[in-house]
């Protein structure tokens, strides 16, 4: 909730003429991280969410972030595998977060306005962006994943008899 609030009173004005979205690329780095299952859930959700604040066809940024979230969480392993530098990690991860975002930007204008060329046209330079959002926010969810918060508790085995 917090990334949609963010976009419409920062991210969004700022990047006024390209369709960057920062909950997109939360939704690729969650799913990159923590896989197809919860990449797919929380993609939904929040592009539900999205959809319900918008002025487009309900369902689009859901079905767009779902297979987003799918997408990243299926290349999960394969982008964050270990390789020869940290700084060289990192710029794959946040180039796969452009790439991911551009290609969901791209099934949201077909299926939500597909008459809207402008927002087509300009996946590009919107992909560029949403890879510099990646660098900030990949660091950023990987620390709350590995959060012991987030842990579930230890089922204790009661003395029900």
């Amino acid at each position: 909730m917090t990334a949609l609030l963010l976009q419409g009173a920062l991210i969004g004005p700022l990047t006024a003429p390209w369709p960057v979205s920062l909950p997109a690329v939360l939704v690729a780095s969650v799913a990159l991280r923590a896989g197809p299952g919860t990449g797919m859930v929380f993609g939904f959700g929040t592009g539900l969410i999205a959809d319900l604040a918008g002025d487009h066809r309900i369902g689009a940024l859901a079905l767009a972030w779902l297979l987003l979230g799918i997408a990243a969480g299926s290349l999960g392993d394969l982008v964050c595998a270990v390789g020869p530098t940290h700084r060289l990690r990192r710029l794959k991860r946040a180039l796969a977060v452009g790439l991911l975002c551009g290609a969901a930007t791209l099934v949201a204008v077909a299926v939500g306005a597909p008459s809207d060329a402008r927002a087509a046209l300009a996946v590009l330079p919107a992909a560029a962006v949403d890879a510099g959002l990646g660098l900030v926010v990949l660091p950023l969810v990987t620390g709350v994943l590995r959060s012991p918060a987030l842990r579930p508790a230890p089922i204790l085995r009661g003395s029900v008899r």
